[in-house]
This record gives structure tokens, C-alpha cells and sequence, in this order.
């Protein structure tokens, strides 16, 4: 649009980002037009420290998401607006978060910082079957029935709020694993030499047979030597 004659407009000035700078008050001549990067639409009352207008698609926005201003997103994570239509979490603030101690973390929560427990990657365990475990995926208490302390053995029961070792039953699961090993120790080296002097005596090699069962006494001591049975511990 082209003025007839000399006119006083006032203006309202905009930057290359599109957001207000100035205003005032100018004289077009005649047969001109208005300057570049400015409108005669009045920009909307707003405050200066928290808020910005922009003039976009021939109106102002006025937004509190103006370019350069910092915020947090609900992690804590320092972020800057770079431009105008930029993408912003749904969930943001502009007060900064407070520090978080040693085994917790920083979140927004309905628009409030709140510092949370902080497992994750820990293991807990089940306090009904110390040989349960899980690892912690999630910010927060961790969840009912199990705990972060760990069991000194497969045999600790939660007992007071704490594992308490229930020596009856490791005695038990112990002893049963020496029995299994050396039965198969038995079966792989004594058991053929017994086997191999009944078969020389059966044969009248009598010595030789004397020879194979005092190999397979021997092994049999030392497959118990090597494999002894637990001692059980009085409770």
C-alpha cells in the first residue's frame, strides 16, 4: 500500500527473527509504503523480562518461549530456544532444579522439582526368595517385598530386616552336592577298578585283582579327600 500524501503512522518494529524490537512514531511520504520489518498492528502488552511478541503470519504471538531463553526439561537437562517454532517438551521449567545427592535424581513432577530415589541398575532382592533377584529399571522407592541388601548365601532368609543364613538347609544342599560329586567321581574311576579286580579274581588272577582293588581304594580315598563333607554348624 502506497500513501496519497504525507502521513504520521505509529510503528511497530520487528528483527529478523520476526520478534518486536521498538515502536515509534514515523512520517511516510508520499507515494511510499511502510518500512520493511514493521506493521501497524499494535503489539499486545506484555512483560518485558518473561515474555516476547513475534509477528507471525500478519499477527502477533506473544509467548513466554522466546529465542535464547533457557529452561529445563522434566530430566534437568539445560536446554536453549533457538527459534521460534521450535519443538518444546510437553513438560518444561524455567525455575532452575536443585542439586541432587549421592543416590537420588531430579525430575519435574506436576510442574515441581522433587528429588527421587535413585536404584537403577542395582540389583534387589526378593525377601520371600533370597534367590530372586531383579534389576531396577524405574526412578523411585524400590518395589514392596524386595530389598537392596544382599544375601550372604542361596540359603538366607529375611528374618527382622535382615538375611539370616538358615544353616539347617545350606548344611543340607551342601552335603548334597559333595555326595553328587563324589558319586560321580565313584562311578568315572573307582567304580571300573572294583569293577576290573572281581573280574581277575572271578579269572583266578588273584594278585593282579588284589593290585586292581588297591587302585580303586585308593581313588576312593583320595575322591574323598578332595571332596569332604561340610561340617555342620551349630545353631
Amino acid at each position: 500500500m502506497f500513501y496519497k500524501q504525507d502521513t504520521q503512522e505509529s510503528l511497530f518494529h520487528f528483527d529478523d527473527n520476526n520478534e518486536f524490537t521498538h515502536c515509534g512514531v514515523m512520517t511516510i511520504r508520499k507515494n511510499t509504503g511502510l518500512p520493511a520489518k514493521c506493521t501497524l498492528i499494535p503489539v499486545p502488552e506484555h512483560n518485558l523480562i518473561n515474555e516476547r511478541c513475534y509477528f507471525i503470519n500478519n499477527k502477533w504471538i506473544k509467548t513466554e518461549l522466546f529465542i535464547g531463553r533457557f529452561y529445563w526439561d522434566e530430566e534437568a537437562n539445560l536446554k536453549v530456544i533457538k527459534s521460534v517454532n521450535q519443538d518444546i517438551p510437553e513438560s518444561y521449567s524455567f525455575i532452575e532444579p536443585p542439586e541432587a545427592e549421592e543416590g537420588y535424581a531430579v525430575r519435574l513432577v506436576n510442574n515441581k522439582w522433587k528429588k527421587l530415589e535413585d536404584h537403577r541398575s542395582k540389583l534387589i532382592y526378593s525377601i520371600s526368595d533370597c534367590t530372586k533377584f531383579e534389576v531396577v529399571e524405574q526412578l523411585g522407592q524400590i518395589k514392596d517385598g524386595f530389598t537392596l541388601k544382599e544375601p550372604a548365601t542361596p540359603h538366607d532368609e529375611w528374618i527382622d530386616g535382615s538375611w539370616v543364613t538358615n544353616e539347617s538347609n545350606r548344611y543340607i544342599a551342601e552335603y548334597n552336592a559333595v555326595d553328587e560329586r563324589r558319586r560321580a567321581a565313584y562311578r568315572n574311576i573307582s567304580d571300573p577298578l572294583y569293577m576290573e579286580s572281581i573280574r581277575k579274581e572271578s579269572n583266578g588272577l588273584l594278585d593282579e585283582a588284589r593290585d586292581f582293588k588297591a587302585q580303586a581304594d585308593e581313588a576312593v580315598k583320595l575322591i574323598q579327600l578332595e571332596n569332604p563333607f561340610p561340617i555342620m554348624v551349630d545353631i
